[in-house]
């Protein structure tokens, strides 16, 4: 049977847990263990188990370790199972699901990431973390453990709404730029 045979599976907001979180998703991605990540722009993220039917919401929780917001507009996995999630407002996200641990990394000086509005990620073939945001596109330097403006003379400060890879190691940027 062909994909666009098999018909759809709906997936709703539901607040008693036992659906998404939030109504307006902005982005999904399957992890290296097959589950679903769906982040939303008013829930926070789900993270959805196929095979047993759960779904686990991460959530804003001033009272522990967690989100830094519920509006979660990027996410993206990298290759130690850790899961990155982009905020309006908030940061930049780094969630271990195995230690169920957040970092959070906001954008306080020069060498912090460009924006606490993060629209966009992606991680390269030599494992650096790109961060696209509404004041340019950064690059996480992780031998300075720092965030480098990317070519500031060329992108200026064009709003980066998406990154993606091309061949050869090089990038597409989908940006916006009202001039």
């Amino acid at each position: 049977m062909r994909p666009w045979q098999k018909g759809f599976q709906s997936l709703l907001a539901n607040p008693d847990g036992t659906g998404l979180s939030g109504k307006a998703v902005s982005e999904i991605i399957q992890d290296i263990s097959g589950k679903y990540w769906i982040a939303t722009e008013d829930g926070g993220t789900n993270i959805w188990d196929r095979q047993r039917s759960k779904i686990t919401n991460l959530k804003h929780d001033a009272s522990r370790n967690s989100l830094s917001v519920n509006n979660v507009h990027a996410l993206l996995q990298d290759g130690d199972g850790i899961v990155w999630m982009g905020t309006f407002l908030c940061g930049l996200n780094r969630y271990d699901p195995e230690k169920d641990e957040f970092a959070i990394y906001k954008n306080v000086d020069s060498r912090s990431v460009g924006s606490n509005m993060v629209f966009s990620l992606h991680r390269d073939t030599d494992s650096n973390l790109w961060v696209g945001t509404p004041n340019g596109l950064c690059i996480f330097d992780s031998i300075q453990n720092a965030y480098i403006q990317y070519k500031p003379a060329q992108l200026g400060n064009r709003f980066v709404y998406d990154i993606l890879p091309g061949k050869d190691n090089s990038l597409w940027i989908c940006s916006f730029n009202d001039h």
